[in-house]
């Protein structure tokens, strides 16, 4: 392969036309809300600055239409945002470790962590695999506590027929680069079967927040036309040899908490009619790398449990040890395929997390966090570039 050709670990195929387009839009906002609830078959939803906005302001809400319980269950492996959103609530962070065979929250021994202290449980649908929404919606159910689906990395996907975010309670969604959905940063709160003083507080919290302003609406323009022009493999070569912290996994509890800005709304417009087509292709692209991958005996893949349909917005690889990881992570790297070790910290082993993330023993999320690679299945992926992918792992395999 060309050395001067990579493809990124993430990708989102956008036009520029579709930005500049977007660009001038004032009242696409609840457009915009309208038609993301009716995609996602939601009671109705709230446009905002970032996912992790969404998701702090489901808790607040939910703390405080119901006072006294202060815990959130949430996985050991997840994104540090997730984490963030609970302390930003005034909420206690509750880890629960992930299965070995869905790398979701196992669902197996999340029943005796519930307790009289418990306000919910959040479902992170990670990597686009559902996780068994039967199983979390019985205990939700059968304790009375509620369920929040995080469905950051998996729009589209389905349990059942349903579509990821109309099943829970309450439902939470990134916009952010890299997504299925992006509009380069932004959040989606979802609102489904809730009673009406927790709708009516959502109202109260979500009425009075500001656009972004704008400085930071140019910013975030400037900054997602870079994103589409360096995306392209001829040149993410060259930015992805500097030293710009692609990896950096620090996350600040001073986010922003703001609607969503009209241009942004208004392009979010054009990424949605564009969603199946690209979830089709992420799939054709997993499906095939699953196929050639699953007898290779030294990598685990993630189970694809019954009733679920992924979107697959990375294929998770975990391997046998960290060694073999990182050769893999070079290999691949070396050949113009460009992969990820996604959290490189289970929530409990990272610094700057300490005093919101309970220490504790996590065995499986500790091993993932060592042990995982990420291969990209975005529609700039060819069918070289997938090719090559297979042949590095298996041949890794095999010595």
């Amino acid at each position: 392969m060309n050395m001067f050709n990579k493809v990124l670990p993430i990708a989102f195929p956008l036009e520029i036309a579709d930005i500049l387009k977007a660009i001038g839009h004032s009242n696409d906002l609840e457009v915009f809300e309208s038609q993301f609830a009716n995609v996602f078959n939601l009671n109705y939803c709230i446009a905002l600055s970032l996912g992790r906005s969404a998701l702090t302001l489901a808790l607040i809400a939910l703390k405080e239409t119901n006072q006294g319980k202060t815990d959130v269950i949430i996985p050991a492996y997840t994104c540090p945002t997730v984490a963030l959103s609970v302390a930003r609530a005034g909420l206690n962070v509750k880890l629960c470790d992930i299965s070995i065979e869905t790398l979701n929250i196992d669902v197996s021994i999340i029943d005796q962590l519930v307790n009289e202290n418990t306000l919910c449980m959040i479902a992170v649908h990670s990597f686009g695999f559902p996780c068994d929404m039967d199983k979390l919606t019985e205990i939700a159910n059968r304790k009375d506590v509620f369920l929040i689906e995080d469905v950051a990395q998996s729009a589209g996907a389905k349990w059942k027929g349903k579509t990821l975010g109309s099943i829970g309670h309450l439902s939470c969604f990134s916009l952010g680069r890299g997504k299925s959905l992006t509009t380069y940063e932004g959040g989606i709160l979802g609102i489904n079967n809730v009673n009406e003083s927790i709708k009516e507080r959502l109202k109260a919290l979500s009425d009075p927040l500001n656009r972004p302003n704008k400085i930071h609406s140019f910013s975030v323009f400037v900054q997602l036309i870079a994103m589409l022009f360096f995306q392209r493999p001829r040149l993410w070569w060259f930015i992805s040899k500097l030293p710009l912290g692609f990896e950096n996994q620090y996350h600040s509890i001073d986010f922003h908490i703001q609607r969503l800005s009209n241009w942004q709304s208004a392009l979010g417009l054009s990424v949605l009619r564009k969603l199946e087509s690209i979830n089709t292709i992420r799939k054709r692209n997993g499906e095939y790398l699953i196929q050639q991958l699953r007898d290779v005996k030294t990598i685990t893949i993630p189970k694809i449990i019954d009733n679920a349909e992924p979107v697959y917005l990375r294929l998770p690889v975990v391997f046998q040890n960290k060694e073999m990881r990182e050769e893999a992570y070079h290999k691949l790297n070396k050949v113009g395929i460009g992969v990820s070790r996604m959290y490189i910290n289970p929530l409990h082993r990272y610094d700057y997390l300490k005093g919101i993330v309970p220490r504790g023993n996590y065995p499986v999320s500790e091993y993932v966090a060592d042990r995982i690679l990420t291969v990209p299945t975005h529609p700039l992926v060819t069918k070289k570039n997938l090719e090559v992918i297979a042949n590095v792992l298996k041949n890794l395999a095999e010595g």
